[in-house]
């Protein structure tokens, strides 16, 4: 983050276009929340939710615009209280020029 900030500070270009990420319910949020093929992969490779139910083995999907993206299991449980980090593979095939991301429970 701080070096596409430091980037932009230097350059004064215009941000790429970036897909906002959106979570459902039973999630609360989804970080980072957006995603575009300049920002990079997120720290540890991972997404990072904060969910309000318990899923023991959850398997998640990533739409955009109406078509499925992606759709993966984690083996480990998505908990209240925990930040959960699904695999930031779900997002990678994002369209930046797209609508909303919207990743939730399958």
């Amino acid at each position: 983050m701080a070096t596409t900030v430091s980037r932009w500070l230097q350059r004064r270009e215009e941000p790429h276009k970036a897909a906002r990420t959106r979570a459902e319910v039973p999630s609360r949020w989804v970080a980072p929340q957006l995603v575009s093929p300049d920002s990079g992969v997120a720290a540890r490779g991972d997404l990072l939710f904060w969910v309000d139910e318990y899923r023991r083995l959850p398997t998640l999907r990533a739409m955009q615009d109406g078509r499925a993206l992606s759709t993966k299991r984690t083996p480990w449980p998505a908990a209240p209280g925990r930040v959960f980090r699904p695999p930031w593979s779900l997002v990678t095939k994002a369209d930046p020029a797209g609508g909303d991301l919207t990743v939730s429970f399958a």
